[in-house]
Order: structure tokens, then sequence, then C-alpha cells
């Protein structure tokens, strides 16, 4: 009987071993490793970005994506154009539209993408940031949000029945909160002055050549409406109560609301000039000449082009989709049922003109940048 017994235990422990060796077979994650026969890589200076190429690997076991996350766009442009120098670039990269586009397209760099974009991304693509990525009458970038300029206003310093909808109103409310409260500025601007400066000057009808015949600079230098050298303490003083009107970026939305809590009661509202003249900033894909198969990068874009993915990817990065239909989408509008300025500043942002980019975009930027940094100092 115990000889029975020992056998049968024998047996079974026997199978049992079998099926443990058999499940730590390797061949499996061999043809997993080796099946990885086309690599992507991405550069982005959004996390987001990142996390949709790390599912679409997930959904493409055949295709390895390698990543680089690089924190500032200002910064990614300028290493990517000594990649593309050294012969080294990646094969999709993600730009903003503020300058860059032209050069990378003047250098031979990179290739057309309209053929991309489906009939229905076509017709939905939002005028403004088609035209910010269009160069020499070709689409260069795949757009996927963008961002528009934006009043903050600290509502226990300036009351709601003088909050104005003209940049003459913006200036006159700034100066009455100036006159009224001790250690508090009426309004100023972040580190993004000329991007605001050159919605203004497009307002005002002025050329860049004419910074100094412009109201926002007249505010500073003239009137003194404006702390001077405080750009780059704007948002800490505003979040901390010490400001009235704050020129930002509608990305910021959700980091006042972090940062303010129950400081005091703030609101949004939209910047002062024809929604038409607006030049809002999008982020778009860039395909390098240089590149991965055609069908890789046709699949990627393809993936992050579904309205799921674009929805999350304008929630997580705090931008407006570029494209109509996920704009005019309930469920993207109550994201900011809090804030009506703000929803409907997005709705007006669709009225935006745009403009092309130019060669000169970069020697503006630096201009501007130049101006307001003189100015400041002069203060």
């Amino acid at each position: 009987m115990m000889r029975r017994i020992l056998l049968v235990s024998s047996i079974l422990a026997g199978v049992m071993l079998c099926i443990l060796l058999y499940s730590l077979k390797p061949e499996e994650n061999l043809n997993r490793q080796t099946a990885k026969d086309q690599t992507l890589v991405i550069w982005t200076s959004s996390p987001t970005t990142v996390d949709i190429a790390n599912e679409f690997q997930q959904e493409n076991d055949h295709i390895e994506v390698v990543t680089r996350l690089v924190d500032d766009p200002q910064m990614l442009l300028e290493e990517l154009s000594i990649a593309e120098s050294a012969g080294q670039p990646p094969h999709i990269a993600e730009i903003p539209s503020f300058y860059g586009l032209s050069s990378l397209v003047d250098s031979g760099a990179l290739v057309q993408v309209e053929q991309l974009l489906d009939e229905e991304l076509k017709e939905n693509l939002v005028q403004s940031m088609e035209k910010r990525f269009t160069y020499d009458g070709k689409l260069w970038a795949i757009p996927l949000g963008y961002e528009i300029p934006l009043l903050y206003i600290n509502e226990n310093v300036v009351p709601k029945d003088k909050v104005g909808s003209t940049i003459i109103d913006i200036f006159t409310n700034g100066k009455w909160v100036q006159e009224n409260n001790n250690n508090i500025w009426g309004m100023n601007s972040d580190t993004l002055y000329p991007w605001y400066m050159l919605n203004l000057l497009k307002e005002e009808g002025l050329e860049d050549t004419q910074v100094k015949e412009s109201l926002w600079y007249k505010a500073r230098d003239e009137y003194g409406l404006l702390p001077p050298y405080t750009d780059h303490l704007a948002i800490t003083q505003f979040v901390n109560g010490k400001g009235g009107i704050l020129l930002s970026t509608s990305r910021n939305i959700w980091l006042f609301e972090k940062l303010i809590g129950t400081k005091f009661k703030w609101s949004t509202s939209q910047f002062p000039i024809d929604p038409k003249n607006m030049i809002p900033n999008g982020n778009g894909l860039v395909v390098m000449k240089e590149t991965a198969s055609e069908d890789v990068v046709s699949k990627f874009i393809s993936y992050i082009l579904q309205d799921e993915e674009l929805e999350e990817y304008a929630k997580k990065e705090n931008l407006i989709p570029a494209y109509k239909k996920n704009i005019k989408s309930s469920a993207f509008l109550k994201e900011y049922r809090q804030y009506p300025g703000y929803q409907k500043a997005i709705l007006d942002s669709l009225e935006a003109e745009g403009e092309y980019p130019s060669v000169r975009d970069d020697e503006v930027w630096e201009k501007l940048k130049k101006s307001d940094k003189n100015l400041m100092e002069q203060g």
C-alpha cells in the first residue's frame, strides 16, 4: 500500500515539475524581444504624450517606442536643431508654435504631414492651428492642442463692476487697484510677455518694429501701471494675493486653482482683444525626414488622433483640443463649468484667424523679450 502511495506521489510530482518547467520556457519571452523589429523615437515636452506613446507600445508589441521628455519646449527646439544637424534626430517631435517651424522646414528636416489626417479631422481642425503649422502652403505639424492668453482677476481687490472688456478698461482697472491698495500691483504679465505682445500688436495694427507705440508698452513705460522687472515673480505674487489683474496663459488655470485654494476669490476673463486677432499657441507633432518606416509613423499618428487620446491629452496638459468636435463636446466644456469666463473664451477662440509662421519668428520673439527686459531695467 505504501509503495503504491509513493508511486502515485512520484508521478504527480513529475507532472507538476514538467508543468513548472514549461511555464518557465524562455521561448515566448525570446520571441517577444526579437519581435520588436521596428523602433519609433519620440521627443516631447508633454508628459501625456509619453503616456500615450507607452500605451501605443503596449498595443503594438512589435514596435519599440523610445521617448525623451524635455521639460522646456523652447529647449526642445534647440536640441532638435542640434540633433538634426548631427544626423541623429528623433522620428517624431512635439513642438510649440511660438517659433521654430520655418527654420526646420527650410533646413529640409521635415516631411509634410497633411496626408496623415483623414477628411473628418481636416474638416474639424481649428483654423488658427492649421494656419500656424502651415508654411509655404503645406502642413508640417499635426496639431494636438492649444492655449490662449487669459486674464486672471483677484476679486478681493478688483470689484466686479470694474471688470471691463477693452485694453483701456483693463489699464483703468489696474490703475484703480494700484491707487486703492497698498503693496499690491494693479496689473502684470508672466514670462510669456512676447506672446502677449504679439497678440496686442495685431489688435492695434502695429508691426514688431512699433513696440513702443503699443498700449502695453506705454502702460509700463509712461504710466507706470506695471511693476518693473517682476515678470518672473508675477505668478507667485498673484497667487499670494499681491496682484489685481494678471495676464497669463489658459494653461495655468488649474495651477492657480491649486495654489490659490481659499486664499481669495478669483475669476477669469477674456483677453481684451477681438477674438479674430488672437494668435493662440499650439503643440504639434512634426515628422523628421530621417524617420522610421512610414507605416509605423502613420500608425502612431492615427493612434494619438483618436478622440479618446486627444481628449486625454487636452485634459492632462490643460490645453484646448485642436479639433472643433472635441472642443464642442459637453464633456470637455464641463471640465471648466466653474469658470464661465474661460468657457466663453474657449468658444470664441474658434474665431481666431491666427498667423502663418515666418522666417522672422525667432528673431521677433527675442526682440520682444529684449524690449521687455530693457523696459524693466529702465523701471
